[in-house]
């Protein structure tokens, strides 16, 4: 039976999404809700939820970033995993790995099927071995080419009421588009013709979840993920889900209330489950996904990503410490993901108030010089950059490793950072960039979603100035993972040391760490304060209170027992 405590708990949320159904609606409502999400009793609901500690480490990768001839992607995966990555990372996030028209797998065909050359849900669970698995719930919009639009086209059920439809001559400039492709697409159906809304390209249809059939569907589907032993559920481009014309169409009341919805599903699951939302937007508004530390557990830090390649690009330490000094932190039970690289690219959105045009052309010439690339986004005023495509690899440690301290030391400065890290699979290949790949595919992105070989991957990791960086970051991740001051939920104060070092306290009760991490290119001499230890736990040395860090070095400082 359902308890009725959990019935009310989702009640309050539909009650503000569908505002128009009457109670026995909103009841019938509730009931689907709860049975498409496998939830009999709200046991859980008592019980405390709290954010893991310093050991999670995410790493991302795709189900087929590794192959081989004999055997399916997903277990070329398990093999890397075993040899090479089971010690260093807690949690995998495999990217989408269901049927997929395009986009690198997020225009989902069935969100229930694992696509066939990559295995099937045995092969995902064995995968990420001892590991916790993250899922993709990509709600916002589907395939063009998946059976649902197919009913669309023709007006069967269920996918007929599946979609979100506009007239072309209706108001649509006041919507934030990511892209700068129309946005509505033009279909034939049985029913007439059609305007489909499509956010992100013309084969992702965004759903309308004005249906409440639509919202039901999709949390059967995160039901489901559950039941496959996805312990991280990431919303991804959760912030476009509810629209409504002569408004933005991004961040509106209704979609913050789908986001609350989901996690008392999913709490009311598992207590030990988190739920993530991916909205690559200013600060501000990425922010507001805590809501009162009643939505999002997790929320991805897309400011730092950028502002930390700025930093290491420029040399220049003090954006970045200012604006970790002013961060509010996040709600109780809450935090940030981390990252530096990803599957889509690095985007710039998020520091549009911190650094200014003219300020990234520094970045931006880098990563042209190494083959990347940048696209735009329309915005009032004309377009504008949107997001780097590079190879984190190339970027920051040059094509032949000339400054691979610079890449290492990225990594030492996120790993240090409040939060729970993440960490893309090509970092810690160290992979150059796709660029021939992208040209031919004249997708972007594509230069940093290449495919390796079991076996390209082993030399890799073994010989040469890649092995070395990797064996750098492995150590570096083990060493961060056995900190307590490290732990998500641990204080965060910012120091001013120098305008080429940023240097952050770390502190619960068991520790305190002074990280310092010189992000020039010039050697830098400090003063540690008296208060801090000496031990660095970086290289294992007992260190003097004046300190030199070599260009792009860091110094992880505390008391060793």
């Amino acid at each position: 039976m359902i308890a009725q405590s959990a019935r009310t708990r989702v009640r309050q949320y539909i009650d503000r999404i569908y505002t128009d159904l009457d109670e026995p609606a909103l009841d019938g409502l509730a009931e689907r809700i709860l049975k498409a999400v496998d939830v009999v009793d709200d046991g859980q609901a008592s019980k405390t939820h709290g954010l893991p500690g310093s050991d999670e480490v995410v790493l991302i990768t795709y189900g087929d970033t590794f192959t081989d001839e004999l055997q399916p992607h997903l277990q070329s995966l398990r093999s890397v995993w075993d040899d090479h990555l089971a010690q260093v990372f807690s949690t995998v996030h495999v990217l989408p790995f269901f049927p997929s028209s395009s986009d690198g797998g997020f225009a989902v065909v069935d969100y229930r099927v694992i696509a066939e050359e990559l295995g099937d849900w045995s092969d995902l669970a064995s995968a990420v071995g001892d590991g916790r698995l993250m899922i993709d719930l990509i709600c916002n919009h589907g395939s063009a080419q998946s059976e649902w639009f197919v009913q669309f086209l023709n007006d069967e059920a269920p996918g007929r009421g599946y979609y979100l439809t506009a007239d072309p001559q209706a108001d649509l400039s006041m919507v934030t588009r990511p892209r700068t492709h129309p946005l509505l697409r033009e279909v034939e159906t049985t029913a007439g013709t059609r305007h489909v809304w499509a956010t992100f390209s013309h084969d992702q249809i965004d759903f309308d979840f004005s249906n409440p059939d639509v919202l039901v569907e999709f949390c059967s589907i995160l039901g489901f993920y559950l039941s496959q032993g996805a312990t991280r559920i990431r919303l991804d481009a959760i912030a476009y889900l509810w629209k409504q014309i002569g408004t933005r169409c991004i961040h509106l009341p209704e979609t913050h209330q789908i986001v609350k919805l989901m996690r008392t599903l999913v709490e009311l699951r598992d207590t030990t489950t988190l739920l993530i939302t991916e909205t690559n937007v200013p600060h501000g508004d990425n922010t507001s996904y805590f809501g009162a530390g009643d939505e999002a557990h997790v929320v991805y830090n897309f400011t730092l990503a950028p502002l930390i390649v700025w930093t290491l690009i420029t040399g220049q330490a003090d954006t970045l410490t200012s604006w970790l000094g002013r961060l509010d932190p996040a709600p109780v039970g809450c935090t940030f993901l981390n990252f530096i690289a990803s599957h889509d690219g690095l985007g710039l959105r998020p520091i549009e108030d911190l650094i200014s045009p003219r300020e990234l052309e520094p970045m931006i010439d880098a990563a042209l010089e190494v083959g990347g690339s940048f696209s735009a986004y329309s915005a009032p005023g004309g377009p504008r950059p949107y997001e780097l495509n590079v190879s984190l690899a190339d970027l920051l440690a040059g094509v032949d490793g000339e400054t691979a301290q610079r890449f290492v030391l990225a990594h030492a400065l996120m790993l240090a950072v409040q939060g729970i890290p993440a960490i893309y699979v090509h970092s810690m290949l160290v992979s150059p960039g796709e660029v021939q790949a992208a040209t031919e595919s004249g997708h972007k992105r594509d230069i940093n979603r290449g495919k390796v070989t079991v076996e390209q991957a082993n030399q890799r990791l073994t010989a040469g100035w890649r092995a070395d960086v990797f064996h750098q970051l492995a150590a570096l991740i083990q060493r961060r993972r056995a900190q307590p001051a490290f732990a998500p939920e641990a204080a965060q104060l910012m120091h001013v040391v120098d305008d080429r070092i940023v240097a952050i306290e770390r502190r619960c009760e068991e520790q305190v760490i002074f990280a310092l991490h010189n992000v020039s290119g010039e050697s830098v001499t400090v003063t540690v304060p008296d208060v801090f230890g000496v031990d660095d736990l970086i290289t294992g040395e007992r260190v003097k209170r004046m300190l030199t860090l070599d260009p792009w070095r860091a110094a992880w400082l505390t008391t060793c027992s």
